[in-house]
């Protein structure tokens, strides 16, 4: 539904950006000999290349919050034939964060050593973050370990979901890594952002986006669901999203629109994305309202215009960004114009 006049429309444009590049990994030194090896972790997140992705490793990092680990030692048995028993006996969610030069935790683990065969001892471990009131991590006796996940209802609470899973190591694993946990986090969930941009150069005319809001349909948006790490995939669980949002937050936007020959698309969210559970969205399973000013030499004049959203399919660790294009009507003097002849049809009037 438009609330203004003037013409406006909306390109979904749909910048699905896999998050492959990654920071450095952090390089922690450990003892090369030793059957008991002291156990350590490096690790990464992969980043956005569109956008900063709203949890990289520096985030990680400065949080002190760091992520969390489930582990279980499995002997010589592989993981796929290990009968997983619900509580970890290696680490039961422990908190690793970094401080100083080096993720620490405690207590230290050390590595199994070799058993009767000359096996080392395997170990398979699940990490996560962030551990919020939203996230559950658990492992039902004889199943895998879980995420139960529900997303928070407004931008400004919602989080990034990390997790990566690591099965049948042993120290020796990796001869350059002896005793290191390398976990490489996914992004599980997706990340919805909201640029705008000037159709066209538009002279004397400045327009300054003042508010971005979404509302969800009913009982459409999934928010809550059941992530499996091996499988690596999501199972929706029944609630769905309601309400509206105001994505730009509490105070005005005041985004001005880039007037040159090339107009450029600018964000508009206030850096409040919407992390969302991956699914397949239809039309108008979301409504965007812009609100908007056009000054034009006068009073600034105020419109605010509701799109629905387009169908689209929002994948696990993807950035999509919705573009809203303005356009403004110039007003423009036709070519053509003419100059009637003068009526002659009330004659000669004759003077005495």
């Amino acid at each position: 539904m438009t609330k203004c006049t003037g013409k406006l429309w909306m390109i979904a444009t749909i910048a699905a950006m896999t998050f492959a590049s990654c920071s450095n990994e952090e390089v922690i030194d450990t003892p090369a000999t030793g059957e008991e090896l002291a156990l350590s972790f490096g690790t990464y997140v992969g980043n956005s290349t569109l956008r900063a992705s709203a949890t990289d490793l520096l985030a990680l990092k400065a949080s002190g919050a760091g992520f969390y680990v489930l582990a279980w030692e499995t002997g010589a048995t592989l993981w796929a034939s290990y009968p997983v028993p619900a509580t970890p006996n290696f680490m039961n969610d422990v908190n690793v964060s970094w401080s100083g030069s080096a993720w620490n935790y405690s207590p230290v683990k050390y590595w199994p050593g070799k058993d009767g065969s000359g096996n080392y001892g395997k170990v398979s471990f699940f990490g996560y973050a962030p551990k919020t009131s939203s996230v559950a991590v658990a492992a039902s006796g004889g199943s895998d370990p879980e995420i139960t996940f529900t997303t928070p209802d407004l931008a400004a609470d919602q989080i990034d979901l990390l997790a990566d899973v690591l099965t049948d190591l042993t120290y020796n694993t990796s001869p350059m890594n002896l005793g290191k946990v390398n976990f490489q986090f996914e992004h599980l969930l997706s990340k919805i952002g909201f640029n705008a941009k000037l159709a066209a150069q538009y002279t004397d005319a400045t327009v300054t986006v003042t508010k971005l809001e979404i509302t969800y349909a009913a009982n459409k948006i999934k928010k809550d669901g059941i992530y499996e790490f091996l499988a690596d995939s999501w199972t929706p669980t029944g609630l769905t999203m309601s309400g509206t949002d105001p994505v730009s937050g509490a105070s005005d936007i005041s985004v001005t629109l880039n007037n040159s020959s090339s107009p450029t698309a600018s964000a508009i969210d206030n850096g409040n994305y919407l992390i969302l559970l991956p699914q397949a969205t239809a039309a108008n399973d979301i409504t965007a309202e812009l609100s908007y000013t056009v000054t034009n030499g006068g009073t600034p004049k105020n419109y605010t215009i509701e799109v629905g959203l387009p169908a689209v399919t929002w994948l696990s660790g993807k950035q999509y960004t919705y573009t809203f294009n303005l356009t403004l009507n110039s007003v423009v003097f036709d070519p053509n114009i003419t100059v009637d002849n003068w009526d002659t049809s009330p004659g000669t009037i004759n003077v005495p």
